[in-house]
């Protein structure tokens, strides 16, 4: 029903979602551009960025596991594995530390990842490679957005 609600109103409003189609493909190509543009700029070592680097490390983790999209899938999915009925608290709770533990090791092994590639970029020449590659790849999905 919601999504014949939206079918309905994308219809009738068909004008307002081109203009947010439209406006959303100029913003990436902007994007783009800028990124394509931008400046190499080296990483910061020092001891006030490794401090803030702990920092970053709690916030994406608090966003990470209060990320309602997980919250969703994994409340979606759990009862089709779990037999909910036969279910105690301490299974539960087993559950819960388990799907923590998958998600922060995952997430350890990409940060780990990205570590060990980051001084590949530390040289100004590759950031700008960098920057030109992530910066055209938004160009073109801007431009295949405004194209469909």
């Amino acid at each position: 029903l919601a999504l014949l609600g939206l079918v309905a109103i994308a219809q009738t409003f068909e004008w307002i979602f081109l203009l947010l189609k439209y406006a959303g493909a100029a913003y990436l190509v902007f994007l783009g551009i800028r990124m394509w543009r931008a400046a190499a700029k080296q990483r910061d070592e020092s001891p006030q960025s490794q401090a803030r680097l702990s920092r970053s490390f709690v916030l994406g983790a608090s966003i990470a596991l209060g990320n309602p999209k997980a919250i969703l899938f994994h409340a979606s999915i759990m009862p089709l594995i779990l037999n909910l009925d036969t279910m105690t608290f301490a299974d539960g709770l087993l559950v819960v530390l388990v799907v923590i533990s998958v998600n922060v090791i995952t997430m350890g092994i990409y940060a780990a990842m990205a570590g060990r590639a980051a001084g590949w970029f530390d040289t100004p020449r590759r950031m700008r490679l960098m920057n030109r590659f992530a910066g055209g790849a938004m160009i073109g999905t801007g431009a295949l957005i405004a194209a469909r």
